[in-house]
């Protein structure tokens, strides 16, 4: 290999290094602070606000595609809130009919 290719190559491997050493920081901060939330006697989840998306599919149930989307994905179907899983099931038993 030429010094170019590796070059290039140390450079993505320092950026990706860098990346993820950056997540690991943020997440042993969140979890310092949670433990000593924990250890004051406050519950931590109390605290935090309910995330609207969770999961790897975060557009499920918000869209254009999610009718389509939510059918054919098990996970998708599963990322939508339960109430608005079951209106949705209604109303595609309704519109069936």
């Amino acid at each position: 290999m030429s010094s170019v290719v590796l070059a290039a190559l140390l450079g993505w491997l320092i950026a990706l290094a860098i990346f993820l050493g950056f997540i690991a920081v943020l997440r042993y901060i969140d979890h310092r602070e949670r433990m000593a939330l924990i250890a004051r006697g406050i519950d931590p989840n109390r605290l935090r606000r309910p995330r609207r998306g969770t999961g790897v599919l975060r557009s499920c149930g918000r869209g254009r595609t999610s009718a389509s989307t939510s059918r054919f994905l098990p996970a998708c179907r599963d990322a939508m809130p339960r109430p608005q899983r079951e209106k949705r099931a209604a109303n595609t038993v309704r519109s069936a009919v």
